[in-house]
């Protein structure tokens, strides 16, 4: 299980997410918080879980890629 964050471009629009999965809610949120505060389009996000395997994790503020074995 892992988190995937979607992403609010507009009212018209279906929210879009991208291949990075996280480990937990408050990891996803970080990061999309982190992208938000340097985007200009969106306007909001959500949380999800995912059934993905888990492909980075929020370090220290910053996006690190993980290993899968």
């Amino acid at each position: 299980m892992s988190f995937k964050v979607y992403f609010i471009f507009g009212a018209l629009e279906a929210p879009k997410t991208n291949d990075i999965a996280l480990a937990t809610e408050a990891d996803a949120k970080a990061y999309a918080n982190d992208m938000l505060s340097r985007w200009m389009q969106p306007t909001g996000f959500h949380v999800r879980e995912s059934d993905e395997p888990v492909s980075h994790a929020w370090v220290d503020g910053a996006l690190v890629r993980t290993e899968t074995v």
